[in-house]
């Protein structure tokens, strides 16, 4: 086992260990080997500038590698560079060659090598490919090594975009040619992960086969792949215009290249994707810190445009967002470093535009392009509206399903967006749109607190909100007005009611808020009320106190809010109202009675002389006539003040006389009594053929009913016109309809007719109260009475009544 110390910078014990090299070779191990390469690559760390390395170039052994390093943290890793070194064995020269003072070496005839590798190879391997933690530049530098270590101008590395390769690296070539991918042996060495060589490409289409532009006079070509354990990275062709170019050592050195190159990119990567995250954290804590801090919107906005640009390295950015009002155009929220032109153009973007922001919001997912050309490439897009002459990327800011925006970033130059890019932003953008909403919320919600506050205040009945302990959180100006008490945020409610002076009903001061108290706990599941009267400056006044639950949609209790309004006037006024009232039904009733006896003395004595007097002359016959008409229709006027007074008075539903009602029969009965008192009258019946209805109700009530919804169409119809009444089954009810041919009731009138005294604009005589008395009749069975009139078409009234029998079969 031979020890061997690494160059400056790398930390550890470092062992080199060969098998089998006394019989191979007779003697000890002759060079000493610079694995710094190796360490370099594998561990992740940088070459050191002071790196140093012997200039004997490597004879012809095979070794094998094993190398362990052990860290200041006491952590160890040992790699087996076993496939490593043999492919950077076979990729020697056979046998040392001469060197001159300028490192160039001598050919050998003999020899298919055409480059040989010396140790000062090996460092600028390390310097080159280990020395930067950029994938990009990693992989120019393999293009770079490759294209001078092999002599050659054109060498390229081609990398996977999803069904299409695309250049990472190049020297000498102009782009990619049109050539299906599947024909290819890019593609056939990226598929295989093995090696190919082309010899002699004459005869052949070369850019067919190598894929590559610039290449077209090439006749060999080496294609190699670049891996790593987890997976295919790309591949590096090498193109030269001679026949035979490339030997099968060549190749062998080229994979050695690839493989460090495929370790280091991936340390690279792995670098930048622990620099994404690191940028996105820190892109996320600018975020919350901003909103945390209260910052206003526009600087949210902005601070989300700085952090994404950091975290990504972009030139430029840019956030745009839908336009208020309904607009259908985007308009430029925030930015960073945008060029004056395209700060003009992104200020009102149309929807519709082809630019990059207006695409990525149409499209709701992300797009992104590494370079200038591939974005032309792209019909969907207005090369003009991208602004700088590299790559762009722009993500859709998207937060439970509701658009915010697009978040916009570009580069001055190509930019490889790796797929940790990617995610970083993806996620930056997922989390610049929750802010945004958050923002918003919070915006609205003052906005809306505000106003609430300033509706509140402006009104003239008192509002107290208070939480699920029953404190106060806020009471407007006109809740201490009302009070005469100073509401205090979160004072106990039940200390606020305490310091209230209630009055009782004598006006004497009560000693505890009972009412109020009560409505404390009541309030905690429904709306209740009450009224209060309390003492204040200049007397008393009274409150009603309305106290409303407020919970949650899933039933928590978040409070209650509590209404006072002044009723004091309000009160009087009923007060008053209800003293006029007993007063006028009491005049109304002793009226009623006094002028009801002698008017039926009247018509009693009226009755008899008609009979006496009958047949004496046409003008005694006529008076007589008269004189019994008009005491009938006094007598009339004079019961139904009285049955306004009795239903006024007391609940009607509890003096019904209720019994099963034959609904046929009822009809037919006022019917024919109707038309015996007017034989004249073209009064129509319509009846159910098949069933008999009955409901509950007072069987004389509802004759009522009728004879007032008869009368009133026989007194308002047209001479000659005609009566309907019909009787209907309605689903679980049965509806009586009495139709006129009069001139209608006006659309004025309509709201009005069933109140009592109401007569409108007809005229007729009456007090006008028997809609009024059939509506409470109605009302009173739980029934429904209602009308359809159209001016100049006649009126018809109709009731409805609860059936208590689906169908009952007519006898015959």
């Amino acid at each position: 086992m031979l020890q061997l110390r690494g160059p400056g910078g790398v930390k550890g014990r470092l062992f080199a260990q060969h098998l089998d090299l006394g019989e191979r070779l007779g003697e000890p191990f002759p060079q000493e080997v610079n694995v710094s390469l190796w360490i370099h690559l594998l561990e992740g760390g940088v070459a050191s500038p002071g790196l140093s390395h012997r200039s004997t170039p490597l004879l012809n052994w095979r070794p094998r590698i094993e190398l362990m390093f052990s860290s200041s943290q006491g952590r160890r890793r040992v790699v087996d560079c076993r496939r490593e070194s043999l492919r950077l064995s076979q990729a020697l020269p056979r046998r040392p060659h001469p060197v001159d003072d300028n490192r160039k070496a001598v050919p050998d005839p003999s020899s298919g090598s055409s480059a040989p590798l010396h140790a000062g190879d090996i460092s600028r391997v390390v310097n080159l490919l280990a020395g930067s933690l950029d994938p990009a530049a990693t992989l120019d530098g393999l293009v770079a090594i490759a294209a001078e270590v092999l002599r050659v101008e054109h060498a390229a590395v081609l990398q996977k975009d999803g069904a299409h390769f695309r250049i990472a690296a190049a020297r000498g070539i102009d782009g990619l040619s049109d050539t299906p991918v599947a024909s290819t042996l890019a593609h056939e060495v990226l598929t295989s992960g093995l090696a190919q060589r082309r010899s002699d490409l004459r005869g052949t289409d070369s850019t067919t086969l190598i894929l590559l532009n610039g290449g077209r006079e090439a006749r060999s070509v080496v294609v190699v792949p670049i891996a790593t354990g987890s997976g295919p990275v790309g591949l590096i062709e090498a193109l030269s215009p001679e026949v035979d170019a490339f030997s099968p050592d060549d190749e062998a050195l080229l994979s050695s290249l690839a493989q460090a190159a495929a370790l280091a990119w991936q340390n690279a990567s792995e670098y930048q994707a622990a620099r994404h995250r690191e940028r996105l954290a820190t892109a996320g804590a600018a975020l919350t810190a901003a909103v945390t801090r209260g910052l206003p919107m526009e600087q949210v906005l902005q601070v989300t445009v700085d952090s994404a640009c950091e975290s990504v390295g972009a030139a430029a950015g840019a956030i745009l967002m839908p336009a208020e009002g309904g607009s259908p155009d985007l308009v430029l929220a925030a930015q960073r470093n945008l060029p004056p032109e395209h700060t003009s153009l992104l200020r009102q973007l149309p929807s519709a535009s082809r630019a990059l922001p207006a695409l990525t919001f149409r499209e709701r997912r992300l797009l992104k392009y590494a370079s200038a050309p591939e974005a032309n490439a792209d019909a969907r897009l207005d090369p003009a509206l991208l602004p700088g002459a590299g790559a762009a990327l722009a993500a859709p800011l998207i937060y439970r399903g509701q658009d915010f925006g697009v978040l916009s970033l570009f580069w001055s130059g190509p930019h490889a967006h790796l797929d940790d890019e990617t995610e970083s932003i993806q996620g930056l953008a997922v989390q610049a749109a929750s802010v945004i909403a958050d923002v918003a919320g919070i915006r609205r919600g003052r906005e809306t607190e505000n106003q609430l506050r300033s509706t509140l205040d402006n009104m003239t009945d008192g509002v107290i909100l208070v939480d699920r302990e029953d404190r106060i959180v806020y009471a407007n100006r006109a809740a201490g007005e009302l009070t005469n008490v100073n509401h205090k945020p979160g004072e106990s409610l039940h200390d606020m009611s305490a310091r209230l002076e209630l009055l009782g009903t004598s006006g004497d001061p009560l000693p505890v808020p009972s009412d109020l108290g009560s409505l404390v706990n009541i309030a905690t599941s429904e709306t209740v009320s009450t009224e209060a009267t309390i003492a204040r400056a200049g007397g008393q006044a009274t409150l009603l106190v309305t106290a409303s639950p407020v919970n949650t949609d899933d039933g928590a209790r978040l409070g209650s809010v509590w209404v006072l309004r002044d009723v004091t006037e309000e009160r009087e006024r009923r007060e008053n109202l209800e003293d006029l009232n007993r007063q006028k039904d009491e005049f109304l009733t002793l009226v009623s009675h006094e002028l009801k006896t002698p008017l039926t003395t009247v018509l009693g004595y009226a009755h008899v002389l008609q009979r006496q007097f009958a047949g004496i002359s046409e003008d005694t016959d006529f008076a007589f006539s008269e004189l019994v008409s008009e005491a009938n229709r006094m007598s009339s006027m004079i019961n139904a003040l009285l049955e306004l007074s009795r239903i006024q008075s007391a609940r009607l539903r509890e003096r019904l006389d209720l019994d099963y009602v034959d609904l046929n029969g009822l009809v037919q009965g006022r019917v024919a009594r109707r038309r015996q008192r007017d034989p004249r009258k073209r009064i129509a019946l319509e009846l159910p053929t098949t069933e008999r209805l009955e409901a509950l109700g007072d069987h004389q009530r509802l004759e009522q009913v009728l004879d007032n919804l008869l009368d009133n169409a026989v007194r308002y119809n047209t001479a000659g016109g005609r009566i309907l009444i019909r009787l209907a089954r309605a689903d679980d009810e049965a509806v009586i309809s009495i139709a006129d041919d009069g001139p209608g009731v006006p659309i004025e009138e309509k709201d009005f007719i069933f109140e009592p005294y109401s007569r409108g604009m007809r005229h007729e005589s009456g007090l006008g109260l028997g809609l009024y008395i059939s509506r409470e009749i109605v009302q009173a069975h739980d029934g429904k009475i209602w009308l359809d009139s159209e001016p100049g078409y006649g009126s018809a009234f109709h009731v409805a009544l609860k059936l208590v029998i689906d169908e009952v079969p007519i006898e015959d």
